[in-house]
């Protein structure tokens, strides 16, 4: 039924656009700020909590330092910069893996988990989709034992934390699955039981249903997510509703649910970029103008997060459907100072720009810090 003319983010038919990414899925950050700001506050963090001088067994339970690697691996990816992000992400896991043999501190294992899924997640990025299942393997052995990076130990030693590897790795499979038009068949039964009634795999099971065009079923499980939720969340699957309608044509009806959500994100707090993210999903459903209400608030929003990337975003759709000087200079501003790859590259496209070098004396100098302390 579905032709598939955007394999990444959707199936379409005509009218019908199913997007496949969980728009219910909470977000890991509180925002894609500009990578020269982002490496200053991650400076601070490193200078002030000295990690180079706390001794093993504080450096165990010290969080803060997983905090910060994960933020810098994020950037570099981000910036275009994989393989030095791979490379920072695999010399944590051995530095980590190190600590323990030492001193035999489980707490050590634990901080390998969230480099070892961010490594995952960074081999779907590069498309090594072999990578990304070997991890897989690795961290979902069922004979009791799990591989960390050289490691390989009984699965007792985390206990606490098997649940979180197996439910945020079947999650990225799922996100993968999602992409394929019957990808939900090869994976729906291994899903852990605690996840089975969550958000985002029933938003996973209405877009199955929805590609499919199944749409009875589909609307059987949004109308029991939306009496259970309210807010955002309620209005995620209102939204999964107007898919439906549309790619039943019933257009009338779709335009009121859009208008409808519109109406709400009026009054909506947008004070997480799951809220923001998905506003700005709804002005490009709804061809808001950059002067709308809702677009104007969104704007603000992005602008006091100092959310470089998703201000980007919204601004670049605006130029290409509301053609207007105003957001034109705006896009030039963020190309001044922005280290993001996509950004840099998109409006040097559309604008027709050579290169520009951009300051990144704070980025180089938390990029000192990190390799110096973890010897790379």
């Amino acid at each position: 039924m579905f032709d598939v003319k955007d394999k990444k983010n959707s199936y379409m038919d005509d009218e019908c656009q199913v997007n496949v990414k969980l728009i219910s899925q909470s977000r890991d950050l509180i925002a894609y700020y500009n990578i020269e700001a982002w490496s200053k506050r991650l400076y601070d963090v490193f200078e002030k909590s000295m990690f180079s001088k706390i001794n093993p067994k504080k450096l165990s339970i010290n969080s803060e330092i997983e905090v910060l690697v994960n933020n810098y691996t994020f950037m570099l990816s981000f910036k275009g910069e994989h393989v030095l992000s791979r490379k920072m992400l695999e010399t944590v896991i051995d530095f980590w893996v190190a600590r323990y043999l030492e001193t035999k501190n489980n707490d050590f294992l634990i901080k390998v988990l969230q480099p070892t899924v961010n490594l995952a997640r960074l081999h779907v990025l590069n498309n090594n989709y072999d990578e990304f299942y070997r991890i897989v393997e690795e961290l979902n052995n069922d004979n009791g034992f799990i591989t960390l990076g050289a490691i390989t130990i009984n699965d007792y030693m985390i206990a606490d934390h098997i649940s979180f590897i197996k439910n945020v790795m079947f999650l990225e499979r799922l996100k993968i699955n999602l992409k394929k038009k019957n990808g939900m068949l090869t994976i729906d039964s291994e899903c852990p039981p605690e996840m089975l009634k969550s958000i985002f795999y029933r938003e996973s099971q209405i877009i199955f249903f929805l590609v499919f065009g199944h749409y009875q079923q589909a609307e059987s499980i949004i109308r029991g997510v939306m009496y259970r939720t309210s807010g955002v969340e309620q209005n995620i699957f209102y939204y999964r509703l107007y898919e439906s309608y549309m790619c039943q044509g019933k257009y009338e009806n779709a335009k009121e649910i859009i208008n409808d959500i519109v109406d709400d994100l009026l009054y909506e707090s947008l004070d997480n970029l799951k809220v923001l993210m998905f506003s700005s999903l709804i002005i490009k459903t709804a061809r808001l103008p950059p002067s709308a209400k809702l677009s104007v608030l969104v704007l603000e929003k992005y602008q006091l997060l100092g959310d470089e990337m998703n201000y980007f975003d919204l601004l670049m759709w605006f130029y290409k459907n509301f053609e207007t000087d105003e957001v034109k200079y705006k896009l030039y501003e963020i190309y001044k100072i922005s280290h993001y790859d996509i950004v840099r590259r998109t409006i040097a496209f559309n604008f027709d720009l050579n290169g520009l070098e951009v300051d990144s004396t704070w980025s180089d100098i938390l990029t000192s810090k990190l390799n110096s302390f973890f010897m790379i």
